[in-house]
């Protein structure tokens, strides 16, 4: 994307990407959660997974407004790569729900 001075293709592309992961994120939780059940431990630990699915909304959210802006300079592009990053600062405060979990069924409770 650098290289390219942020053109649309690259930060589409670079999207695409992140959207998959993001996806990916969500989904195999889900299987997981349906394969286990309803009293599912992955189910009780992730509860609504608000930040997962804010993540894949931000990354779609991104990947249209590139889709939309204009090559070198369209300021759709920056708003695009603006939410690819708040996304990665979403992800930069830990998720300590399984952590948590652990801890107090170690603990007992």
């Amino acid at each position: 994307m650098d290289d390219s001075s942020l053109a649309r293709t690259p930060v589409v592309v670079y999207g695409i990407t992140l959207l998959g992961a993001a996806l990916a994120y969500v989904v195999v939780p889900a299987a997981i959660i349906r394969a286990q059940g309803p009293d599912s431990t992955l189910k009780r630990v992730l509860g609504k997974d608000r930040k997962g699915r804010i993540s894949l909304v931000l990354h779609f959210a991104g990947v249209a407004c590139a889709l939309l802006g204009e090559d070198h300079g369209g300021i759709l592009i920056d708003v695009g790569v603006a939410f690819y990053v708040i996304v990665a600062v979403l992800w930069l405060i830990p998720d300590r729900r399984i952590e948590q979990d652990l801890n107090a069924s170690a603990h007992g409770r």
